[in-house]
């Protein structure tokens, strides 16, 4: 059987020397299901969407300013959402 993590965990991913730890809420699922519903948030998954991946980040992020260091550190920048206050002008 394939292990399955809780919903409740945090999960830390690093990249760069960048690492972000994400706790899933209701509230972060509230916001992004507001903005892009279920369906299109499943699809982004599938399809590697990064705008909708960066939201998904800064919404779950424990420390915002780990978030936005950690999609920083992509390249300059580009990864933000253009609504965030840590894109790139």
């Amino acid at each position: 059987m394939t292990y399955q993590r809780p919903a409740y965990e945090e999960v830390t991913i690093a990249h760069g020397g960048n690492a972000v730890t994400l706790r899933p809420s209701l509230r972060a699922a509230a916001i992004l299901e507001s903005r892009y519903g279920f369906p299109a948030l499943y699809r982004a998954l599938d399809e590697l969407n990064i705008t909708i991946i960066s939201e998904i980040i800064l919404s779950a992020s424990v420390i915002r300013q780990d978030a936005a260091a950690f999609l920083f550190s992509f390249g300059e920048g580009r990864f933000f959402p253009s609504s965030s206050p840590f894109a790139s002008h």
